[in-house]
């Protein structure tokens, strides 16, 4: 049993190396092949290397030869005559001078007269001026007020008459009104004045001016 083992174990070796034997001349043969064609293609890349150099030596030659004979063959050059120059008899027309066009005269614009300031603009102004006269005495008033220490009901009830006058008055000054309402208006905030400084003494200080600045500012 032992010698049968054994035999068929080598005959198995036997035939592995066969057949690696084998692979590697396969592969020998492949390489062979390869290095035939690198020979091949090396010898004809030589030879169109030399067949380039040697056209380009018989080019070489054949210019350098037809270069001399053309050299040797050409006659020598004329030599260069100056010609006459041609010069062009004096223009004796004379220059034309560009003349400068008469200025024409533009007709003077009259600018329209200036448009009379309607009566809106001027009750403008006025109404602006006693806007500004309003509040001087809204100053003055505050002076007044500021001086008076305490306050009764009585006198708080003509300070609201006063304010409600003093509102009228300015939704008066706001609208656009002809000048002759205006002198009504002036004389009724002097009426106004001389009330205010009759009922109202400058002997007390207090809190008025802050409570009338509160009221109608």
């Amino acid at each position: 049993m032992n010698e049968s083992t054994e035999e068929k174990r080598l005959e198995e070796y036997k035939q592995e190396m066969d057949l690696l034997l084998q692979e590697k001349m396969a592969h020998v043969e492949e390489l062979r092949l390869i290095h035939a064609d690198i020979n091949l293609m090396e010898t004809t890349i030589k030879q169109a290397e030399e067949d380039r150099n040697r056209c380009l030596d018989n080019a070489k030659k054949i210019f350098f030869e037809k270069q001399s004979t053309e050299w040797n063959t050409e006659a020598p050059p004329e030599p260069n005559i100056p010609q006459p120059l041609n010069i062009p008899a004096p223009n004796t027309q004379p220059i034309p001078v560009p003349r400068n066009k008469p200025t024409e005269r533009q007709p003077f614009r009259q600018q329209p007269p200036p448009m009379k300031t309607s009566a809106a603009i001027t009750n403008g102004s006025s109404v602006v001026r006693l806007n500004d006269r309003v509040r001087s005495l809204k100053d003055k008033w505050a002076d007044n007020y500021r001086q008076s220490a305490t306050k009764d009901t009585k006198e708080l009830s003509d300070l609201d008459k006063i304010k409600q006058e003093l509102e009228i008055l300015k939704q008066q000054t706001d609208k656009t009104k002809p000048v002759s309402e205006m002198d009504l208006m002036k004389k009724e905030i002097d009426d106004l004045k001389n009330v205010l400084g009759n009922r109202y003494g400058r002997g007390n200080r207090g809190r008025g001016r802050r409570n009338f600045r509160n009221n109608y500012y």
